[in-house]
């Protein structure tokens, strides 16, 4: 116990890769993030594809009233458009080849999971339904645990 090398105290700048080397980055220590208006998210960035865009100021607002698209989201909302975008692309490939023909075979299992993958990322922005609206569960929750012998006294 006690034996060997003792550590050595790094500046706050240095971070080491996987494999033990020094990786070089500028720390943005005391940096707050530039603050960003609700109407200035819902425009979508210029670099997405056309189809990215559209979708992008359809959902947009939707997820800013949500309060999941802010600033230090917006790089997961768009590969959500992204996702978007190719699950359609292989949708309409699918139907391009007809889907029970034996070369859409690997295009249906990319949808497939591809439309789980939407789906979770839908459901991280508040986009996607959950089978029942929020306010009745909790509601019935919360009735639940304030009286657990209330359906027995029926």
């Amino acid at each position: 116990m006690g034996s060997g090398r003792k550590p050595q105290a790094r500046p706050p700048g240095v971070v080491l890769g996987m494999d033990g080397r020094r990786l070089d980055y500028e720390p943005l220590l005391g940096q707050a993030p530039a603050a960003v208006s609700d109407q200035a998210l819902e425009v979508p960035p210029a670099e997405l594809t056309r189809g990215q865009r559209q979708f992008w100021r359809q959902a947009a607002p939707l997820a800013v009233g949500q309060g999941t698209l802010t600033a230090s989201t917006a790089v997961g909302f768009r590969e959500l458009c992204e996702q978007f975008c190719l699950k359609a692309a292989i949708a309409r490939k699918i139907e391009k080849l007809g889907p029970a023909s034996k070369s859409a075979d690997a295009y249906i299992k990319a949808y497939v999971k591809l439309a789980q993958r939407l789906d979770a990322t839908l459901a991280r922005f508040k986009l996607t339904a959950f089978g029942k609206p929020a306010d009745q569960a909790a509601s019935r929750r919360s009735a639940a645990a304030a009286s657990p012998w209330a359906e027995v006294a029926r």
